[in-house]
């Protein structure tokens, strides 16, 4: 049931002392002057008080214990921990991994290579070796010095690649005709 108006004498000096010094919510000013939320909310117009926005109003709740932090799962754009980072690569969330950025989040090529061969040596990068950055599959990963990575000795590697699978291509089609 909404509020009736009620008509409240108070002082700037009043609310300000509430909502600064005592850090109350406007929702608590409305309950001790026994008026509507809507009337606290034109008493600050009234007296160009600054109200806080939601996220200094989110951090003072959650400071003073009056709420929660919420979860990164609450989010609506959260996506079981899987983003796509700057650059076009998938960062999978993981919060405790060394490598993980300042929001918690690593690349999914370096797991995927890691949980396959180990640790990264130091100084050695993880590529692609068919250009696509999302496509994380193990046999499209190669590691390499960073000193390596760059145009004339990722073209070799390259070449290697597309020998093996034409190789292996070859051995299908035998296969097949065999068949």
């Amino acid at each position: 049931m909404a509020r009736r108006y009620k008509k409240t004498t108070v002082t700037k000096e009043e609310l300000t002392n509430y909502y600064v010094e005592q850090q109350m919510s406007m929702v608590m000013i409305s309950k001790i002057l026994d008026c509507s939320n809507g009337h606290v909310n034109w008493l600050f117009n009234k007296f160009n008080i600054r109200k806080r926005n939601k996220s200094e109003a989110l951090k003072l709740a959650i400071n003073l214990g009056r709420a929660e932090r919420p979860s990164i799962e609450d989010h609506p754009n959260y996506k079981n921990g899987r983003i796509l980072m700057s650059g076009g690569y998938i960062g999978i969330l993981m919060k405790d991994h060394p490598e993980a950025n300042l929001r918690h989040y690593v690349f999914e090529h370096r797991l995927v290579w890691e949980r396959i061969h180990g640790p990264i040596p130091e100084g050695w990068v993880i590529h692609h070796l068919n250009g696509i950055k999302t496509d994380n599959r193990p046999e499209n990963l190669s590691a390499m010095p960073r000193k390596s990575h760059h145009y004339a000795l990722l073209l070799n590697a390259l070449r290697k690649r597309i020998r093996a699978l034409e190789g292996e291509l070859n051995r299908i089609k035998i296969q097949e005709k065999l068949l």
